[in-house]
């Protein structure tokens, strides 16, 4: 369905296939990583139910950078999501 050959006007690198989670936009042809999207919410909720203040706004980047990450599968995205994650580790 989808072909890495699709994005071939825009100069950027696609996410490699091992950092592939799921096939992409096979649920939806807006999302490439649909389920990896959703699996998400959970760190949304955490902000939400400790309410946004400084020391969830490494969460709340992890889980923004995250989604993103798996619905646009360009490699840059995929480094800011990494570092994203581990910010949030660190915090």
């Amino acid at each position: 369905m989808f072909s890495r050959n699709h994005l071939h006007f825009i100069d950027l690198k696609l996410t490699p296939p091992e950092s592939q989670r799921e096939d992409w936009y096979v649920v939806t042809k807006y999302i490439a990583e649909f389920w990896c999207c959703i699996s998400n919410i959970g760190f949304f909720i955490v902000c939400y139910l400790f309410g946004f203040h400084q020391k969830t706004y490494p969460i709340l980047a992890a889980a923004i950078c995250s989604t993103l990450s798996h619905a646009i599968p360009i490699y840059p995205l995929l480094i800011i999501d990494k570092v994203a994650m581990y910010l949030a580790m660190l915090s």
